[in-house]
């Protein structure tokens, strides 16, 4: 199971050097949830990680501002993220639910459309563009919003 986390570790890994905060993996508990913790400022982050490389909760504290979240991830049954639950110390709870569309050929995953409806009622969405080698390997995956602007690139296991 350790080696299905190690691809999001590293692309935590990668937010850290990005964006210039430092973290810690504090390894794998009995629930096979993987601990990390980035720190960033005065804020610090916990993300637990599940058997399946998905981000299970996120705990943030932030020193300075004295706010406290936790945000709670539910996916259905594809693994795609449906609902994101937002417990805030200031601004109480909210939900941001999403909407997948997938399309395929030849038995991989071509596109993805995710509509998200934010807390403020106002939906957003983007398109995940899959990229393959000559093999059938992912290359990476570039993300788009509705005016064709890339909003983020990567290589998502």
């Amino acid at each position: 199971m350790k080696k299905k986390i190690i691809p999001n570790i590293f692309s935590i890994a990668s937010l850290l050097v990005l964006f210039g905060c430092s973290g810690e993996t504090n390894g794998s508990n009995s629930d096979d949830l993987m601990k990390v913790t980035i720190k960033k400022g005065n804020g610090v982050s916990v993300y637990q990680i599940d058997g399946n490389s998905k981000i299970t909760t996120v705990t943030s504290t932030n020193d300075k501002t004295g706010i406290n979240e936790l945000r709670s991830y539910t996916y259905d049954n594809a693994n795609d993220l449906q609902m994101v639950k937002i417990d805030n110390s200031v601004y109480g709870t909210s939900y941001m639910y999403y909407q997948t569309e997938t399309k395929r050929s030849d038995g991989k995953i071509v596109a993805k459309t995710k509509t998200m409806a934010n807390t403020r009622g106002k939906n957003e969405t983007y398109t995940m563009e899959y990229c393959y080698d000559d093999d059938g390997k992912l290359l990476g995956i570039i993300m788009r919003d509705t005016k064709g602007n890339i909003f983020a690139k990567g290589l998502e296991e």
